[in-house]
This record gives structure tokens, C-alpha cells and sequence, in this order.
């Protein structure tokens, strides 16, 4: 798999070898092949546009997921983490919903949350969460 990451904010700490050692662990563990995947750091301003545009939600939100035959997309909000930690939860996320989780039942977010925290503190033992 093909990872690029950009970072649109010029001032998020973006570590892209924990970023790729996180996607690769995850497609592994959940057995998928993918051949590429586009990870964007961007600002509340951005992802409400994107929201807006293509989920007609008037609002920012921290993750927004865009899977794609050849190159999907992952979308992050850099202003809706706390910490580096955060941001790895929210791409651990993303890539879920690539992978084709939802979260529309509680039951579905709990499993979805149970495995972002697996699969981050698993692929990247100092950070936990």
C-alpha cells in the first residue's frame, strides 16, 4: 500500500513513519489490500467545508473518510486533537471507514472505538491511549 501524507495546517507535528507503521499494522490485522491512501492534516475550516459539500453538515468534525477504488482519502482536523495520541485514534478511524465500518448504531461506534485503541496502542506502543 502506497501511503502519502500531507499536511495542510504547516504546523501540525505529523509523524508519518508512526502514521504508516498505524495503516499498514491495521490493513494487515484486518486482512484488506488497498493500493493506495492519501492522509490530509487540515483545519476545522477545512473539514467543514468538506462536511458541508459532501455530507450537507454545517459543521467541522474530526475525521472524515473517503473510500475510493484506486486512492482513498483520510481526512484529519488537526484543531480537533489534543494530542498526538488524538490524531492517531482519529487516521485509525478514518482507515476503519475505508475498510467499510460504520458507526450508525452505538453498538457499531463501541466496536469501532474499542478497535482504534487496539490497533494504536498495538502499532505504536509509545503512545497509548
Amino acid at each position: 500500500m502506497t501511503i502519502n501524507i500531507y499536511d495542510l495546517t504547516n504546523h501540525a507535528n505529523v509523524h508519518e513513519k508512526c502514521i504508516s507503521e498505524l495503516l499498514c499494522h491495521i490493513e494487515k490485522a484486518e486482512q484488506a489490500v488497498l493500493d493506495a491512501i492519501n492522509v490530509i492534516i487540515a483545519s476545522d475550516a477545512y473539514l467543514k467545508d468538506l462536511n458541508n459539500r459532501f455530507l450537507n453538515k454545517d459543521r467541522p468534525t474530526n475525521v472524515i473518510a473517503f473510500p475510493m477504488h484506486e486512492v482513498s482519502e483520510i481526512y484529519v482536523s488537526y484543531e480537533q486533537c489534543r494530542d498526538d495520541s488524538e490524531l492517531y485514534y482519529y487516521i485509525a478511524h478514518g482507515f476503519l471507514h475505508v475498510l467499510g465500518y460504520e458507526h450508525d448504531k452505538q453498538v457499531d461506534e463501541k466496536t469501532m472505538d474499542t478497535l482504534c485503541r487496539k490497533y494504536v496502542n498495538a502499532a505504536l506502543p509509545e503512545v497509548r491511549l
